[in-house]
């Protein structure tokens, strides 16, 4: 028989007015005791329960990191005797807590679930034993269940969300969650329909659960009328590590230099930068448009598609584990868990250097050119100057020298087989930095190892410029429902 460990921590699905039977007299948080007579039987599930508290249960607004560690370490020292992790916890930090625990978790591949309710399980009219079931039936499954799902999940209002997915929608209503920029992983009504192709595969080898979380950083909004003033105050603080931007639509900031340079002022103290959309879905990454360029170029990270809850919480995660701020600004690109759609990788290369000068500090996953599906590509100029008296009529030719056997069809509208590829040209006078897009080029290649060389060619003319920036953003497609993905409840 399967067996689910069941962690109250506190929140509204476990309270209990302290008089019982009288509607009218406090709430507050049940003990175990109280909260053994609200769960479901074993028979009734099918599977064996064990419940264990936080002591004593708190409200959610009193969450914090070193919670988040406790429980990490509750599920580390559980998990061989379990077969998946149910995490009872109040709606106000449930997405922060949710986002935190996928990443403080490597190589898992037992389900963790959490839920709560917005109603007290005590309640006739409570939809907690609604979300408890799911959460009990997802949390039993084995490997060879259908409705097996390896991941830290969020089960509410008849929905299993990806837990860096998801963002509380409103604090009264029986749906709570939503997951703006990702499809749920399944649905819960009369059936049980699952999204198999967007659930993560199992973690090989032993769970690693991470030990270490910064808490020093914080979220800044964008608004009108933040002054560079302000933004200076908050961003230089002493001691602070990361912040998250909440930018205006796909990635505006207001452009005026005062405020850039904060923003490059924070960069150089070591403080990483994240920006993330103020919308309820879409992404911060309008880099095509030069203010993205900019704003990118003053040192701030595209947060592509994530929540804020899951940029806070992966800044956290990547500030507490890795020393180098590099190699935290080269992870905080890259799709770790499943929170964000794409990932942006940058080989920047010297004059006349035929290879990159690609620094990859941290692990197998930060390779330049990994394998997925191209979503945008840029070539990018630094500091070009024109010489000769030929700066306001420039003609320059992209190449890339790449392995043997693949083509490339490029902007250029050539293709080639040999070795130097053609894929961009640029006309025109000399800005300082010119920026190229190759994406076409690049969706005809399934992977480069090793990365490329990049050739750029003058012709007629003579240019210098600091260094050439090849940007390459990749994206991972979450399936659809289908009937050979759905089984019965």
């Amino acid at each position: 028989m399967p067996r689910v460990l069941v962690l109250y921590t506190g929140g509204t699905i476990g309270m209990v007015h302290r008089t019982r039977g009288d509607p009218r007299s406090p709430l507050g948080p049940a003990n175990l005791d109280e909260f053994l007579e609200m769960i479901p039987s074993t028979e009734e599930l099918g599977a064996s329960i064990e419940v264990v508290c936080f002591s004593p249960p708190i409200d959610s607004s009193q969450m914090s990191p070193r919670h988040w560690l406790e429980i990490a370490r509750t599920v580390r020292d559980s998990y061989i005797r379990f077969s998946g992790f149910v995490i009872l916890h109040g709606t106000d930090t449930m997405a922060y807590t949710a986002s935190a625990l996928s990443f403080l978790f490597d190589h898992l591949d037992k389900p963790v679930m959490i839920t709560g309710s917005q109603i007290p399980l005590e309640s006739p009219e409570s939809d907690g034993r609604r979300n408890l079931m799911t959460a009990l039936r997802f949390a039993a499954a084995s490997p060879l269940d259908p409705i097996y799902i390896p991941e830290v999940c969020i089960c509410f209002g008849g929905k299993v969300l990806r837990g860096n997915r998801t963002t509380k929608a409103t604090s009264s209503g029986f749906g709570g969650f939503r997951s703006p920029n990702f499809p749920e992983l399944a649905l819960v009504d009369e059936r049980v329909r699952v999204r198999r192709r967007a659930v993560r595969d199992a973690g090989n080898g032993s769970l690693v659960v991470h030990e270490h979380l910064d808490s020093r950083v914080l979220i800044l909004p964008v608004f009108p009328g933040l002054s560079a003033e302000l933004a200076r105050e908050v961003l230089l603080t002493t001691g602070l590590k990361g912040a998250v931007l909440e930018v205006y639509g796909a990635g505006t900031v207001p452009m005026h230099e005062p405020f850039l340079e904060v923003v490059r002022n924070a960069r150089d103290r070591g403080v990483v930068l994240v920006a993330t959309t103020q919308c309820e879905a879409g992404a911060a990454e309008d880099y095509v448009r030069d203010l993205g360029f900019r704003l990118r170029d003053s040192g701030v990270i595209a947060g592509q598609d994530m929540t804020t809850e899951a940029a806070l919480a992966k800044l956290m995660f990547l500030l507490g584990n890795y020393q180098h701020v590099e190699t935290v600004r080269e992870l905080a690109q890259l799709d770790l868990r499943g929170e964000q759609s794409v990932s942006a990788f940058s080989i920047t290369y010297g004059p006349g250097e035929a290879s990159p000068l690609y620094q990859g500090h941290a692990t197998e996953r930060s390779h330049p050119l990994m394998r997925g599906r191209v979503e945008n590509a840029w070539i990018r100029l630094h500091g070009l100057e024109g010489g000769d008296g030929a700066s306001d009529n420039l003609n320059l030719q992209f190449q890339l020298h790449t392995p043997s056997g693949i083509n490339l069809s490029g902007s250029a509208g050539r293709q080639s087989s040999c070795e130097w590829c053609p894929i961009a040209k640029w006309e025109g006078g000399t800005p300082s930095d010119v920026t190229v897009e190759v994406t076409s080029a690049f969706r005809e290649i399934s992977d480069l190892e090793p990365p490329p060389s990049l050739s750029i060619l003058a012709k007629g003319c003579r240019v210098t410029f600091e260094s050439a920036e090849l940007w390459v953003e990749l994206e991972s497609v979450p399936g659809e429902l289908d009937a050979s993905e759905q089984s019965a409840a």
